[in-house]
Parts: C-alpha cells; structure tokens; sequence
C-alpha cells in the first residue's frame, strides 16, 4: 500500500512526462551553455531526450517543455509534506550555507537568495550580520518564508527574470540547487552579475549526481553502472566542473572557487527543487539516500563561487 506522499508523486511524474506536454508547449535547443549544436545522445527519462555537448561537455534536455508551461507545473510543486521535510532535512545545510558565505565575505553586506524557499538560509545568514533580500516563485514557500523573516522582510513572490532591482545591489547573489532548473543560465548568470556590487560573488549551489553513482558502484554498492540521474523536466540541466566554469567566465566571473558538499536526500518536490550539502572541508556530516528510479543513491552537491 503506497502512502499519499507516494501516490502525489505518482500523480507529479505523470503530469511532467513529455507525453503529457502539449505539442505547442515544447521546443528544442542547442546547448545553453555554449550554443553548439555537436551532442552525444545519452539516454531518455520520462520521454525527454537527455544529451551530451560534444564542445563543452554540458548535459542538458532537448526537446523540453515550454517557459510558460512549466511556469504554471512550479507554481504549485511542493507536496503536503514539503514544509515539515524541509524543517527537518535543511536545517543544519542552511546553518552550513550561510557560514559558507560568511567565511568568503567576511565584510558580509547585502545577500539575495534566488530560489529561497522556506526562507532557511536567509534566517541564518541574517543571524550572521547580513542584510537578507529573497526571491520565491512558489506561493506556499515564501508564505513560510515570509513567517520565518517577519513581515517587513524583503522577499518577493515572483521570477528572477521579472524582479526589477537596480544594477550594483547586493554583495552576494545565492542560488541553492537553482541552476539546473532554468531555461538559459548563462542569462540569469549575466542578470545576477549586473546586481552584484565590484567585488561581490554569485554563489550556486548544484547537484552532481555522477560522481555518487560511480562512486556507489565502484564500492560494488550499486549495480547499475555510474550514468546521470538528471529528473527530466525538473532538471533540464547536469552541469560538470568545466562546463560550470565555463558558464561563470562567460558573464564575466574570475577567481571561481568550488567546494564539495554533503549528501541529502530528496523526501519530497521541495527538496527536489533545492539539494541540500555541508562542507566536505569540515567532514561528511551526513549520507542520506535518494531515489535515482529504483536505485538509492546519495545525492551530492557542489558549491561553486566566483567573483565579479
């Protein structure tokens, strides 16, 4: 007998395949990253294609729904369960996330968090000295956010793309598993630059999850052999470390550091959506599963910065 957390995912799976997207809602694309059209195909998952930039070996989606359509899909994503999951699985991620910006801006400032969520990181950046700015497209989560930070709190309902902020705002511009979810990352990396003040640094935070498939099966703790759990359409991105390198110099970013992260799991859409990690530098806190189609595999992230 399947839970109710298991039949809406059930439900959410079916809603997002490609069989469910109309014919006037999907289009293809070259790589976002680097705009070639030479790619490898790598395989399919809920009937998205899945390929492979021969140029800058960037993984991505193509064909794949449309802005508007998977605008109105995000809208409403979170499952019941999401806040109570999210309170008890973020919570020493968010403490992590907001001393790992500390420690690189020491000066601390101005911080906007893209993607905020339950508003986790920013309750924590703001007990660190920070002056904290959100941005979150899902209605249930920046209500939470909003109770979190108090109502004179700057958090907005909408898309980054839509918020109207001046040029030279902020000193840090985060994104926590944000990256992979969007349409053109090299645009809402270029808008992130122009927010950001001289010297500031656009922090993102993305999943990897090669690296704990091969090293699963390389420990003969895994069967399937190591491939890219990508979660078409909610991913339309797995990025490598060139091809995110490449992706910060493009908008102009220098002195990109990465930091390897811990291990999540996904209990439900909203950690889907944001992949928690602690600092591999302080030791691996945690090993937690996620479910990879029938496989459990851990899921780690990367935290890349680079400074404008």
């Amino acid at each position: 007998m399947t839970s109710p957390a298991d039949d809406a995912r059930e439900r959410w799976h079916a809603r997002v395949s490609l069989a469910s997207v109309p014919a006037d809602e999907i289009e293809t694309t070259d790589c976002p990253i680097c705009g070639s059209d030479a790619r490898r195909f790598l395989f399919e998952e809920r009937g998205y294609p899945v390929h492979k930039c021969r140029d800058c070996s960037h993984v991505y989606v193509s064909p794949r729904p449309s802005e508007a359509w998977l605008a109105d899909v995000y809208a409403d994503a979170y499952l019941p369960e999401s806040e109570n999951a999210w309170e008890g699985d973020r919570s020493t991620v968010d403490v992590a996330t907001a001393r790992a910006l500390t420690r690189y801006n020491p000066q601390r400032g101005d911080l906007l968090d893209v993607g905020a969520g339950f508003g986790g990181v920013l309750v924590h950046a703001a007990k660190d000295g920070w002056r904290v700015h959100g941005i979150e497209p899902n209605r249930k989560a920046f209500e939470v956010a909003r109770q979190r930070l108090g109502a004179d709190a700057d958090l907005r309902q909408t898309i980054f793309e839509d918020v109207d902020l001046p040029a030279g705002s902020f000193d840090c511009v985060l994104m926590v598993n944000v990256i992979e979810h969007v349409r053109d990352p090299v645009a809402l990396c270029r808008r992130a630059h122009e927010l950001l003040r001289p010297g500031g640094c656009l922090a993102l935070r993305w999943p990897q999850a090669l690296f704990q498939t091969r090293l699963l099966y390389n420990l003969k703790l895994q069967k399937q052999p190591p491939r890219i759990c990508l979660s078409a359409p909610i991913h339309l991105h797995e990025f490598t470390r060139a091809s995110m390198e490449r992706l910060y110099r493009e908008v102009g970013f220098t002195r990109i550091r990465h930091v390897w992260g811990g291990m999540r799991s996904f209990a439900s859409l909203a950690l889907w959506r944001r992949i928690g990690a602690v600092s591999m530098m302080a030791g691996v806190r945690t090993f937690q599963a996620a479910t990879c189609g029938r496989r459990l595999v851990p899921i780690y992230s990367k935290l890349t910065v680079g400074r404008k």
